[in-house]
């Protein structure tokens, strides 16, 4: 159905993306194979290397695209909930508890380099001196 039509129409951008050689993250590939697995009742796992703050972008863009689904199926829309849910909900509690600071692990360098649905909103990032001092204390 639909969902499928829409992985495919992601698959098909990457893989023009890659054929032109041109460096861009396409991430509608994978909020597509999530609306796609739901839609056929499949499990989710999300997770990256180290299971912190990249798995927590990844979840919140997932549980906003989730909310979407029920009625604000648009872009900016979910990116607005998933940006509520990385400053409010339950992702910086776990970092406050594996670090003591309300503060994802990035600092506005390495933000940049995220694809934009997964960039924490601003206020939830270390300044660049804080993340090296408090790194290179870990």
């Amino acid at each position: 159905g639909g969902a499928a039509r829409h992985l495919g129409a992601a698959v098909e951008r990457e893989s023009a993306a890659l054929a032109s050689g041109a460096f861009e993250k396409h991430w509608t590939i994978i909020v597509e194979a999530e609306r796609l697995a739901r839609r056929l009742d499949l499990p989710l796992a999300v997770f990256c290397k180290s299971g912190k703050d990249r798995t927590g972008m990844a979840a919140t863009l997932a549980a906003a695209a989730f909310c979407g689904e029920f009625g604000r199926d648009n872009e900016p829309a979910v990116l607005a909930t998933a940006n509520l849910l990385r400053a409010h909900g339950t992702r910086i509690l776990i970092c406050e508890k594996n670090t003591g600071r309300r503060r994802y692990a990035f600092n506005a360098f390495q933000r940049e380099f995220l694809p934009a649905p997964f960039r924490p909103p601003p206020s939830t990032i270390e300044d660049l001196a804080s993340s090296l001092i408090h790194r290179d204390m870990s």
